[in-house]
């Protein structure tokens, strides 16, 4: 008995310190999310690093915390479902604050799993001037990362219209939903050729550049069968420095992070420098003897 009262004491604190946790991080959320622009050549890469947050170590060493949202999570999920239909502002709240419970549960989750930093995705909203995504993701396999919008229009209904956007790699839903949202959406749908008529448009970005060995052997380690930490996704995301309607773009991206994906959240394996293939170039011409090869304008 003395055990059950403890342990409901220790759910009642948790959640006393929880509820505020999650305020702010929603609060965050929203922030980083609504940023609409950048300083004219900021380096990115500490930009990203101030995003970077720890589960504090005092949420994932007290074995109340997981419990506590887990109760939390099944007494919303109870309010939600015997609430009537006329009560649909009381029914809006109560999601909002499960989603905010389940996105700190699996947190928790992720950092006692991974042990590592986690980034909020908001920053994946981030546009250019032109509208279009601040950031590109590549997979690890595949150097190239494409946007495809494709408009199709029934021959029977022309308001039958479905715009249909596809990405390269494919992104989960989580990470998809601030990558495409709906202002980037308009802009896409802006670019189509002709109203009417059936067309597409394609964005691609090339990651053109050398991967630290220090940063491959990670993604190495992770990728290994032996490894306890199996990630669902690996994503290296970098700034394109512009995308081009219909063409490939070669031309070396900004310096990128590695992610890995659990739990519905990003998790930080690393940053680095990255070196393009035209200063690998530079580099053997210089030791090898040879002149530098011309770079026109």
């Amino acid at each position: 008995m003395s055990e059950y009262i403890n342990k409901t004491i220790g759910l009642e604190v948790c959640m006393k310190k929880i509820i505020p946790i999650l305020t702010e991080a929603d609060q965050i959320g929203l922030t980083v999310g609504q940023m609409p622009t950048r300083l004219v050549g900021q380096e990115m890469i500490p930009v990203l690093q101030g995003l970077v947050k720890r589960v504090p170590s005092e949420h994932i060493n007290n074995p109340y915390v997981l419990e506590g949202l887990q109760a939390t999570r099944m007494t919303l999920d109870k309010e939600i479902r015997l609430s009537l239909g006329c009560e649909q502002g009381h029914r809006a709240a109560l999601s909002k604050q499960r989603s905010l419970v389940i996105q700190h549960e699996n947190r928790v989750r992720g950092a006692l799993v991974t042990g590592l930093p986690y980034i909020d995705p908001s920053f994946l909203a981030w546009k250019n001037t032109e509208g279009f995504p601040l950031f590109a993701v590549y997979g690890i396999n595949s150097p190239m990362a494409t946007i495809t919008v494709s408009r199709n229009v029934s021959r029977f209904a022309v308001s039958q219209i479905r715009d249909h956007i596809l990405l390269v790699p494919e992104l989960p839903q989580f990470m998809a939903d601030y990558y495409i949202d709906p202002l980037m959406k308009r802009t896409l749908t802006a670019q189509l050729q002709g109203r009417w008529n059936a067309s597409r448009v394609i964005l691609s970005s090339k990651y053109e550049g050398s991967m630290p060995s220090s940063v491959r052997d990670k993604i190495r380690a992770y990728l290994s069968a032996e490894c306890e930490v199996q990630f669902d996704y690996f994503f290296i995301i970098a700034e394109a420095p512009r995308w081009e309607v219909e063409k490939v773009i070669l031309l070396p991206v900004g310096d990128p992070l590695v992610v890995g994906v659990k739990f519905n959240m990003m998790w930080v394996i690393d940053f680095y420098d990255l070196t393009s293939s035209e200063q690998v170039a530079l580099e053997l011409c210089r030791h090898s003897g040879e002149g530098i090869p011309h770079q026109g304008n």
